[in-house]
């Protein structure tokens, strides 16, 4: 059973260049994963967006807002 990957082009962040934590290795890494053909057939899974709702079941309003 191949493993679910979640990813999504937004994960890439616009940090400047040098910053310690470079958001583009996770851009990196799903080009690498899928040129390598390791993310299955259907390829990455693709988040959505959550709604207002199911936010403010686990966070507090303020956060939600």
């Amino acid at each position: 059973m191949p493993l679910a990957i979640v990813h999504h082009s937004a994960y890439d962040a616009p940090i400047p260049h040098g910053h310690r934590f470079p958001m583009g290795k996770f851009r990196r890494l799903a080009e690498r994963i899928a040129a390598e053909g390791l993310a299955g057939p259907a390829g990455f899974d693709e988040p959505e967006p959550i709604g207002a709702d199911a936010l403010a079941s686990v966070h507090e309003a303020a956060y939600v807002e």
